[in-house]
C-alpha cells in the first residue's frame, strides 16, 4: 500500500508516517524544504518530492496530480490546513487517479471560518465565547467602549499562523489590534476577532478528534492539554487523555450537521464561570498533537486507509484513557520559554517513565531536527536567523 502525505515539515506528519509506516505502508512525503522538512528524516519515508507550497494552489494541486500519475497511490493524506483546504477543492480530479477521504470544500471553509463555525454553534445549541467581528479599526474603537475586560484578539481564519492576544482595557485592545494590523496587513474581510476571555482552571485546552465515515462518527479520542504553547492556550505540549460526555455530544453534533467526512479536531475551554465547555474552534484537518492519539491506540491515518479501500468502520470510543505524552524537543522548551516555572514539571514528566513522548529511538533523526530547529528559532539572535534563513531555505 502506498500513502501521499503533505507538509513534511510538520511534526504529526512525521506521527502520521511512523504509525502507517509499522502497519506496511510506503509513505511518499511532499515538502518544500530539502533541509528543514522533518519527515523526510524518517526510516518510514520511502520517498521524498519537493515542490511548491499549498500557498501556490495551482503548482501545488498539479503536482499532486502529477505525482499521482506516475505513482500507484492508494490513498492523499493532507495535513496542513492549507494543504487540506487545496485537497478538498480538488478534490474531484485527485479521485481520477487515488482516493481521498476528506470532507466537501463548502463543509472545511465552515470550520476554517470563525464567525460561520460559532453560527453552527448557534444552530445546534453549543455554548461558544461571546465574539466581535471589527469591520474596520474605527469599528474596534467603538466596541472597545462597550464590551467587558479581559478580552482576546484571534485571527477570524485559520492562516497558518496562531496569534492569542488578551488584553485587559480599552487603551490596550485599540493599541494591540492596532499593532496587529500594521504588521500582518490582513484584508478587510479578514480582520481579527475580538472574543470574550474564558477563565479556566491553568489554562487547560480539551480537544476532541474524530474520525467520520460518510457523515457518521467511527472513532474519537479526547485530551486534557495541561501545559500549551503559548503558554495562555494553544499548541499541545504536554497532555493527558480524557473523557467526557458533553464534548463528545457537542462535538458530534457540529461534525453530524455537517455531515463530516474524514478526520476533524475541535477545541473547547471549560469555563470555571457555569462549568460548561465553550467552543474555541473546529480544525478539519489532521492535528498538531495527532501522535498522541496514535500513542493511545486510535490509528487514525490507518482507519481513513482502511475507509478509502471500500472497509466500513464499526463505532469504538475506546483509547488508553491514562495516558500522558508530551513533546519534549520542541514544544515542552517553547513553553518553558513562556513560562520558566514549569521546568520543574518538565523534569518530573521526563524522568516519569508513564509519561510517553514523540521521540523513537528506533526513528530518531527526526527527533534531532526537530530539536536542532526548535534551538534556532527560540534561541539563536534574529540576524543569525536571517542568515540561515538565507541558506536554508534555498531548494
Amino acid at each position: 500500500m502506498k500513502a501521499l502525505i503533505t507538509d513534511g515539515s510538520y511534526i504529526h506528519t512525521v506521527g502520521i508516517i511512523r504509525y502507517l509506516g509499522i502497519n506496511c505502508v510506503q509513505n511518499y512525503i511532499v515538502g518544500n524544504n530539502k533541509y528543514l522538512d522533518i519527515a523526510k528524516y524518517s526510516k518510514f519515508c520511502h520517498k521524498y518530492i519537493i515542490g511548491p507550497k499549498p500557498e501556490n494552489e495551482v503548482e501545488f494541486i498539479k503536482l499532486i496530480l502529477e505525482i499521482l500519475a506516475k505513482e500507484k497511490i492508494d490513498i492523499v493524506i493532507p495535513v496542513s490546513y492549507l494543504s487540506t483546504a487545496v485537497c478538498s477543492k480538488y478534490k474531484s480530479e485527485i479521485k481520477k487517479y487515488s482516493k481521498i477521504e476528506i470532507a466537501d470544500f463548502d463543509k472545511i471553509s465552515i470550520a476554517l471560518n470563525k464567525k460561520l463555525t460559532y453560527k453552527l454553534a448557534e444552530q445546534e445549541g453549543v455554548s461558544f465565547p461571546k465574539t466581535y467581528y471589527p469591520k474596520s479599526i474605527n469599528e474596534v474603537e467603538k466596541i472597545s467602549k462597550q464590551i467587558e475586560y479581559p478580552v482576546v484578539i484571534k485571527w477570524l481564519f485559520e492562516v497558518g499562523r496562531n496569534i492569542v492576544v488578551i488584553v485587559n482595557d480599552e487603551k490596550k485592545l485599540v493599541n494591540e489590534y492596532n499593532i496587529i494590523c500594521q504588521k500582518y496587513e490582513p484584508e478587510e474581510n479578514c480582520l481579527p476577532m475580538i472574543q470574550e476571555y474564558i477563565p479556566t482552571a491553568n489554562n487547560k485546552v480539551y480537544c476532541f478528534s474524530a474520525l467520520y465515515q460518510k457523515g457518521k462518527c467511527k472513532r474519537i479520542f479526547i485530551q486534557k492539554q495541561i501545559r500549551n504553547v503559548p503558554a495562555n492556550g494553544g499548541t499541545c505540549a504536554f497532555a493527558e487523555s480524557f473523557y467526557n460526555r458533553e464534548i463528545i455530544e457537542n462535538s458530534q453534533k457540529l461534525l453530524d450537521s455537517l455531515n463530516w467526512n474524514g478526520v476533524a479536531n475541535i477545541e473547547y475551554k471549560l469555563d470555571i464561570r457555569d462549568n460548561k465547555f465553550k467552543l474555541l474552534e473546529i480544525n478539519p484537518k489532521f492535528w498538531a498533537s495527532t501522535e498522541m492519539s496514535l500513542k493511545a491506540g486510535v490509528n487514525f491515518p490507518f482507519l481513513l486507509l482502511q475507509m478509502s479501500q471500500g472497509i466500513n468502520l464499526n463505532y469504538s470510543e475506546e483509547y488508553d484513557r491514562n495516558l500522558k505524552f508530551h513533546f519534549p524537543f520542541s514544544r515542552e522548551i517553547e513553553h518553558i520559554k513562556d513560562k520558566p516555572s514549569s521546568i520543574f514539571h518538565f523534569i518530573k514528566d521526563c524522568l516519569n517513565p508513564f509519561v510517553k513522548s514523540n521521540v523513537w529511538l528506533n526513528d530518531f533523526m527526526p527527533n534531532i531536527v526537530e530539536l536542532a530547529l526548535c534551538l534556532v528559532n527560540n534561541f539563536i539572535p534574529n540576524k543569525l536567523k536571517k542568515v540561515l534563513s538565507c541558506y536554508f531555505f534555498q531548494k
